[in-house]
């Protein structure tokens, strides 16, 4: 992977003098769930994150075509839900859905390092917390490969250098100063490898990175279908209206395509405790996926 993004960046001056192809839209679908915020860890995991966590595990497996997945992040919302909601049933077809792809370990610390976690063995011991848990349940097929900070107020070197040392191919990353995003945008700088040493050898401290430039969310309120009309989503429940938002989708993509160097886009595909209505998130993004493939020709 590290040897592909460095041959990547070496055709950059190439890629320049040459029109763009389609751009081609990735949608991550993911929850972030704060690990106490406004409610107690238990408070939040009895409700909120419980009702994620049972839903889309029951609409991962009841979809027969496989098309939907999902990514999780918090490992102190799942051992909760592992050890005292979910059943005996649940928990084979999540590790079942573990097996095929179609639910990804990202990160994956006890919580997502923040203020709290700033040291090196505060980060150390948060990850291992989480990576030590799912080893035992999910075996070394589901070991995160994703560094995954959506919300922690600050990124450090220090955990670039860490991530790369514990295997970590990429790491996604936001709330950085909104002067240097512009100006990334502007330089098509929003992805690099980031080199955070300077005393390892590059070869084994060097992490590919990836700015989320708007934010860890889908476009809101627009596409924030379970928040309803009263908050501002909208719905894609007949032909036109379908149509409409897979079009604004598209016009997106490209918006944001302009801001890379290749002609891949990610969207994160939903935002803090979302999914607790699974099947109206993932019906509706069905549809605009099926709509942009029908008009990928004419809408680019």
């Amino acid at each position: 992977m590290r040897a592909f993004f460095i041959t990547l960046l070496s055709l950059i001056s190439l890629q320049l003098f040459v029109a763009r192809a389609l751009t081609e839209l990735h949608l991550v679908p993911h929850t972030h769930a704060d690990v106490g915020w406004l409610q107690t860890l238990d408070s939040l995991s009895r409700v909120n994150v419980s009702r994620i966590l049972n839903g889309v595990t029951g609409n991962l497996h009841n979809d027969t075509l496989k098309r939907r997945r999902f990514v999780w992040d918090e490992m102190a919302f799942l051992q909760k839900w592992w050890d005292d909601q979910a059943t005996t049933q649940q928990q084979e077809i999540f590790k079942t859905l573990v097996k095929e792809g179609r639910i990804e370990f990202v990160d994956n610390g006890w919580s997502q390092h923040d203020m709290g976690c700033t040291t090196v063995d505060t980060m150390l011991n948060n990850w291992m917390e989480g990576h030590s848990w799912l080893a035992e349940r999910f075996g070394a097929g589901a070991r995160p490969k994703v560094g995954w900070s959506l919300d922690p107020f600050g990124i450090s070197g220090s955990q670039a250098v860490l991530q790369a040392l514990a295997g970590m191919e990429a790491w996604f990353f936001t709330r950085i100063d909104g002067d240097i995003v512009n100006s990334m945008k502007e330089s098509k700088g929003l992805e690099f490898v980031w080199r955070a040493s300077s005393s390892l050898p590059d070869e084994e401290s060097e992490i590919f990175a990836h700015v989320l430039e708007s934010y860890y969310c889908l476009p809101l309120p627009t596409f924030a279908f379970e928040w309803g009309p009263a908050k501002g989503a909208k719905i894609p429940s007949t032909p036109k209206s379908t149509l409409a938002l897979a079009k604004q989708l598209a016009d997106i993509a490209k918006e944001r395509g302009e801001w890379f160097r290749t002609e891949h886009v990610m969207i994160p595909w939903g935002c803090d405790y979302m999914y607790q209505n699974s099947e109206l998130m993932f019906s509706s993004t069905d549809k605009l996926i099926d709509a942009i493939n029908e008009h990928s020709e004419e809408w680019g």
